[in-house]
């Protein structure tokens, strides 16, 4: 069974998009220690 489908059983189906807050708060503070800078230091500016 899916955590969705024990909330949805226990208190109720609004606690299923409580869920998604905390795993996108906890996703994007580790995102800038997970995913690399993708610009080039030695790029130069270009006309686009």
């Amino acid at each position: 069974m899916t955590l969705g489908g024990v909330l949805t059983d226990g208190p109720g189906r609004r606690w299923i998009f409580f869920v998604h807050v905390p795993i996108g708060l906890v996703g994007a503070l580790l995102a800038p220690r997970t995913v690399g800078e993708s610009r080039s230091a030695e790029r130069g500016r270009g006309f686009d």
